[in-house]
C-alpha cells in the first residue's frame, strides 16, 4: 500500500518524465521551439538554452538523462527493493545538485532561461522535500549499516 506522500512522489516523478521526454523531444527537433510558448524574450528562451553547449553533457541531451533518472525512481519506487527510502532520497539528491548546477548555468553562463527547465528543477526540488521529510530516518539507518573494512 502505497502513502499518501509517496503518491504524490510518483505523480511528481510522472510529472518530470513528461516535461524531460518533451524536452528531448524538443532538443532533436530544435525548429519546434519557434511555434512554442516558451521563446517570450531574450531572457525567458528555451531555444537559447537548448542552443547552449550546457543543452548536451558528454554529447547526450541532458533531457534524456531526466529521462533515464525518473524512470529509474518510478522503478525503485514502484519495485521497492531493500533499502528503497534511501536509495531514493540519494537519488533525488543526486539529481537536485545536477538541476541546481543546470540552473546555474542557465542564469550565468547561458543568460536565458527555459521555463520547461525550470519546471523540471521545481519537480525534482518538491520531490527532494516531499523524500527527505519522509525518508531521513531510513537514510540515517541505512548509512549507519554501511560497514567500512
Amino acid at each position: 500500500m502505497k502513502t499518501r506522500s509517496e503518491k504524490i512522489m510518483l505523480l511528481l516523478m510522472f510529472i518530470g518524465l513528461i516535461l524531460s521526454s518533451y524536452l528531448t523531444y524538443l532538443h532533436y527537433e530544435p525548429e519546434k521551439l519557434n511555434t512554442d510558448f516558451c521563446d517570450i524574450n531574450s531572457y525567458l528562451s528555451c531555444s537559447t538554452v537548448n542552443k547552449s553547449t550546457y543543452a548536451s553533457f558528454i554529447g547526450i541531451p541532458v533531457a534524456l538523462f531526466g529521462i533515464l533518472g525518473f524512470l529509474l525512481l518510478l522503478i525503485i519506487m514502484i519495485k521497492k527493493p531493500k533499502n528503497y527510502e534511501a536509495y531514493t532520497l540519494i537519488f533525488i539528491l543526486i539529481a537536485l545538485l545536477f538541476m541546481i548546477y543546470l540552473t546555474l548555468m542557465e542564469i550565468f553562463m547561458i543568460k536565458a532561461l527555459c521555463i520547461y527547465c525550470i519546471s523540471v528543477a521545481l519537480t525534482v526540488l518538491l520531490l527532494f522535500i516531499i523524500a527527505l521529510i519522509n525518508y531521513k530516518t531510513e537514510l540515517v539507518r541505512f548509512i549507519k549499516e554501511i560497514k567500512v573494512e
